[in-house]
């Protein structure tokens, strides 16, 4: 009962956590993309590993003559390797993505300069002013 309790309080706590995202300086993107381009290389290098030694070690064993000195092998540990690589693999192109992703945030964030109109005794008067611009392609 005190289970089904603190579950139900959990899930009306649930709504009231905050959910805005942070605007990160351009430095803080391209760290970011940096390391996760690092963790994509090492997780498509250790997939690629343990997958290529995966089918290194599978034994195929095919009877194709009916051979009478036929012995069936255990190939659970080959198959393991092999789908925690194709995993490692696919975990890889995530963390790519990501990465690609950051890196496009960061090159849309720039300081520059822009020229504002100020009133200044019945005129205009330009004034430049520094900007964080945000570039957004649609």
């Amino acid at each position: 009962m005190a289970f089904f309790l603190a579950l139900l309080l959990l899930s009306i706590n649930l709504p009231a956590q905050d959910t805005t995202t942070q605007i990160l300086s351009k430095e803080e993107y391209l760290k970011k993309s940096k390391s996760q381009r690092t963790v994509g290389i090492i997780l498509l290098a250790g997939g690629v590993g343990l997958f290529v030694g995966a089918a290194s070690t599978f034994n195929l064993n095919l009877n194709v003559f009916g051979s009478s000195n036929y012995t069936k092998s255990d190939n659970t540990a080959s198959a393991l390797f092999a789908v925690a690589g194709l995993g490692a693999i696919g975990g890889s192109i995530a963390c790519f993505a990501s990465s690609h992703k950051n890196a496009r945030k960061a090159a849309s964030l720039t300081m520059g300069s822009q020229s504002i109109l100020i009133p200044r005794q019945a005129a205009l008067v330009t004034k430049v002013q520094p900007a964080i611009c945000l570039r957004i392609s649609i």
